[in-house]
Protein backbone atom coordinates (compact mmCIF):
# COMPACT_ATOMS: atom_id res chain seq x y z
CA UNK A 1 0.00 0.00 0.00
CA UNK A 2 1.40 3.31 -0.87
CA UNK A 3 2.68 5.27 2.54
CA UNK A 4 -0.45 7.78 2.03
CA UNK A 5 -2.92 5.67 1.46
CA UNK A 6 -2.62 4.61 5.49
CA UNK A 7 -4.67 5.97 8.26
CA UNK A 8 -2.22 8.60 10.11
CA UNK A 9 -4.85 9.57 12.10
CA UNK A 10 -8.27 8.46 13.24
CA UNK A 11 -10.58 6.82 10.85
CA UNK A 12 -13.62 4.99 10.21
CA UNK A 13 -13.82 1.20 8.90
CA UNK A 14 -16.17 1.19 6.06
CA UNK A 15 -17.60 -2.23 4.01
CA UNK A 16 -17.96 -0.74 0.79
CA UNK A 17 -18.77 -3.00 -2.43
CA UNK A 18 -17.20 -1.51 -5.68
CA UNK A 19 -18.85 -2.38 -8.61
CA UNK A 20 -16.41 -2.52 -11.61
CA UNK A 21 -17.93 -1.56 -15.35
CA UNK A 22 -16.46 -1.88 -18.97
CA UNK A 23 -17.69 -0.88 -22.00
CA UNK A 24 -16.52 -2.37 -24.83
CA UNK A 25 -17.02 0.17 -27.92
CA UNK A 26 -18.10 3.93 -27.51
CA UNK A 27 -20.20 6.44 -29.46
CA UNK A 28 -17.24 8.85 -30.83
CA UNK A 29 -20.37 11.05 -31.56
CA UNK A 30 -21.78 13.06 -29.29
CA UNK A 31 -24.76 15.56 -28.92
CA UNK A 32 -23.73 19.29 -28.49
CA UNK A 33 -22.71 20.45 -25.50
CA UNK A 34 -25.95 22.80 -24.35
CA UNK A 35 -25.80 26.43 -25.06
CA UNK A 36 -23.19 28.83 -22.85
CA UNK A 37 -21.29 25.60 -21.39
CA UNK A 38 -17.93 24.39 -22.53
CA UNK A 39 -15.19 21.96 -21.64
CA UNK A 40 -11.75 22.64 -21.41
CA UNK A 41 -8.80 20.89 -20.51
CA UNK A 42 -7.33 21.42 -16.37
CA UNK A 43 -3.45 22.34 -16.88
CA UNK A 44 -1.49 19.98 -15.37
CA UNK A 45 -0.07 22.66 -12.67
CA UNK A 46 -3.42 23.79 -11.65
CA UNK A 47 -2.92 21.45 -8.65
CA UNK A 48 -5.14 23.75 -6.42
CA UNK A 49 -7.62 24.02 -8.74
CA UNK A 50 -7.83 19.85 -9.10
CA UNK A 51 -7.72 19.45 -5.60
CA UNK A 52 -10.97 21.43 -5.65
CA UNK A 53 -12.85 20.01 -7.69
CA UNK A 54 -12.03 16.98 -6.25
CA UNK A 55 -13.21 17.58 -3.02
CA UNK A 56 -16.29 19.40 -4.35
CA UNK A 57 -17.40 16.89 -6.31
CA UNK A 58 -16.60 13.93 -4.00
CA UNK A 59 -17.10 15.69 -0.73
CA UNK A 60 -20.10 13.83 -0.35
CA UNK A 61 -19.30 10.67 -1.63
CA UNK A 62 -16.53 9.88 0.79
CA UNK A 63 -13.60 10.31 -2.50
CA UNK A 64 -10.61 10.87 -0.31
CA UNK A 65 -7.90 9.54 -1.43
CA UNK A 66 -6.62 12.34 -3.91
CA UNK A 67 -7.32 14.59 -1.06
CA UNK A 68 -4.57 12.91 1.08
CA UNK A 69 -1.63 12.40 -1.15
CA UNK A 70 0.84 14.87 -1.41
CA UNK A 71 1.47 17.32 -4.11
CA UNK A 72 4.97 15.89 -5.22
CA UNK A 73 2.71 12.60 -6.11
CA UNK A 74 -0.38 14.53 -7.03
CA UNK A 75 1.40 16.61 -9.59
CA UNK A 76 3.47 13.60 -10.61
CA UNK A 77 0.16 11.90 -11.40
CA UNK A 78 -1.59 14.62 -13.07
CA UNK A 79 2.04 15.29 -15.88
CA UNK A 80 1.10 12.00 -16.82
CA UNK A 81 0.91 12.60 -20.93
CA UNK A 82 -1.82 9.91 -21.36
CA UNK A 83 -3.97 11.53 -18.37
CA UNK A 84 -6.18 13.97 -19.07
CA UNK A 85 -8.52 15.71 -16.98
CA UNK A 86 -11.48 18.03 -18.33
CA UNK A 87 -13.17 20.15 -16.97
CA UNK A 88 -17.11 21.15 -17.25
CA UNK A 89 -17.97 25.29 -17.10
CA UNK A 90 -20.89 27.14 -17.58
CA UNK A 91 -20.62 30.83 -19.54
CA UNK A 92 -19.46 32.89 -16.43
CA UNK A 93 -16.40 30.09 -16.57
CA UNK A 94 -17.75 28.24 -13.16
CA UNK A 95 -16.88 24.85 -12.84
CA UNK A 96 -19.58 22.55 -13.17
CA UNK A 97 -17.86 19.33 -13.30
CA UNK A 98 -15.14 17.21 -14.59
CA UNK A 99 -13.64 13.91 -15.49
CA UNK A 100 -10.62 12.67 -15.71
CA UNK A 101 -9.40 9.62 -18.07
CA UNK A 102 -6.15 7.49 -17.41
CA UNK A 103 -4.67 6.38 -21.30
CA UNK A 104 -1.97 4.74 -20.12
CA UNK A 105 -2.61 1.11 -20.90
CA UNK A 106 -2.51 0.09 -24.16
CA UNK A 107 -6.33 -0.36 -25.71
CA UNK A 108 -7.88 -0.31 -22.89
CA UNK A 109 -8.90 3.19 -20.75
CA UNK A 110 -10.05 3.83 -17.26
CA UNK A 111 -12.69 6.58 -16.36
CA UNK A 112 -10.36 7.36 -12.73
CA UNK A 113 -12.49 9.81 -12.03
CA UNK A 114 -15.86 11.56 -12.63
CA UNK A 115 -18.56 13.62 -11.61
CA UNK A 116 -20.82 17.03 -10.96
CA UNK A 117 -20.35 19.33 -8.49
CA UNK A 118 -23.96 19.52 -6.04
CA UNK A 119 -25.07 22.93 -7.91
CA UNK A 120 -25.01 20.96 -11.21
CA UNK A 121 -26.65 17.70 -10.36
CA UNK A 122 -30.02 17.08 -11.45
CA UNK A 123 -29.78 19.35 -14.73
CA UNK A 124 -29.34 16.74 -17.03
CA UNK A 125 -25.33 17.41 -17.50
CA UNK A 126 -24.37 14.17 -16.20
CA UNK A 127 -25.60 12.45 -19.68
CA UNK A 128 -23.16 15.31 -21.84
CA UNK A 129 -19.90 15.06 -19.43
CA UNK A 130 -20.47 10.95 -19.55
CA UNK A 131 -20.67 11.48 -23.61
CA UNK A 132 -17.77 13.38 -24.00
CA UNK A 133 -15.49 11.07 -21.93
CA UNK A 134 -16.44 8.47 -23.67
CA UNK A 135 -15.88 10.15 -27.20
CA UNK A 136 -12.53 11.30 -25.95
CA UNK A 137 -11.15 7.71 -24.44
CA UNK A 138 -12.21 5.90 -27.76
CA UNK A 139 -11.43 8.83 -29.75
CA UNK A 140 -7.60 8.17 -28.72
CA UNK A 141 -7.81 4.47 -30.35
CA UNK A 142 -8.75 2.17 -27.26
CA UNK A 143 -10.95 -0.76 -27.56
CA UNK A 144 -12.33 -0.83 -24.03
CA UNK A 145 -12.88 2.05 -21.07
CA UNK A 146 -13.20 0.90 -17.46
CA UNK A 147 -15.15 2.84 -14.68
CA UNK A 148 -16.05 1.49 -11.23
CA UNK A 149 -18.46 3.09 -8.82
CA UNK A 150 -19.46 1.61 -5.57
CA UNK A 151 -21.97 1.45 -2.66
CA UNK A 152 -20.99 5.30 -0.91
CA UNK A 153 -21.24 6.84 -5.30
CA UNK A 154 -24.43 8.93 -5.42
CA UNK A 155 -26.88 6.50 -6.45
CA UNK A 156 -27.39 7.44 -9.77
CA UNK A 157 -23.96 6.85 -10.73
CA UNK A 158 -24.37 3.16 -11.52
CA UNK A 159 -27.34 3.41 -13.48
CA UNK A 160 -25.87 6.16 -15.76
CA UNK A 161 -22.81 4.01 -16.20
CA UNK A 162 -25.02 1.24 -17.50
CA UNK A 163 -27.42 3.44 -19.09
CA UNK A 164 -24.07 4.74 -21.01
CA UNK A 165 -23.49 0.96 -22.11
CA UNK A 166 -20.77 -0.10 -19.52
CA UNK A 167 -21.90 -3.56 -18.40
CA UNK A 168 -20.51 -4.41 -14.92
CA UNK A 169 -18.16 -7.45 -14.88
CA UNK A 170 -17.63 -7.91 -10.86
CA UNK A 171 -18.73 -6.71 -7.56
CA UNK A 172 -15.85 -6.85 -4.77
CA UNK A 173 -17.05 -6.29 -1.09
CA UNK A 174 -13.84 -4.35 0.33
CA UNK A 175 -13.23 -2.55 3.83
CA UNK A 176 -11.55 0.91 3.64
CA UNK A 177 -10.09 2.87 6.69
CA UNK A 178 -11.33 6.17 5.76
CA UNK A 179 -9.28 9.59 7.43
CA UNK A 180 -12.45 11.43 9.88
CA UNK A 181 -11.62 14.22 8.52
CA UNK A 182 -12.42 12.84 5.10
CA UNK A 183 -16.17 11.63 6.05
CA UNK A 184 -19.27 13.01 4.27
CA UNK A 185 -21.74 14.75 6.57
CA UNK A 186 -24.19 12.10 5.44
CA UNK A 187 -21.91 9.40 7.23
CA UNK A 188 -20.35 11.52 9.95
CA UNK A 189 -22.58 13.49 12.76
CA UNK A 190 -19.18 16.32 13.10
CA UNK A 191 -19.79 19.13 10.77
CA UNK A 192 -17.15 18.51 7.64
CA UNK A 193 -15.04 21.76 5.96
CA UNK A 194 -14.91 20.65 2.42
Amino acid sequence: MTYWLRACGPSVRLDVDVTFLELIRGDTDVSPLPEGLALTRLAPSALELYRRLYAAVGGDYCWWMRRKMPDDALSRLLRESERSVMVLHDQQGAPLGFYELDLSHPHRGELAYFGLLPCAIGRGLGRFLLERAIAHAFSAGISRLGVNTCTLDHPRALPNYQRAGFCVTRVVREQWDVPVEFLPVRLNERQCAL
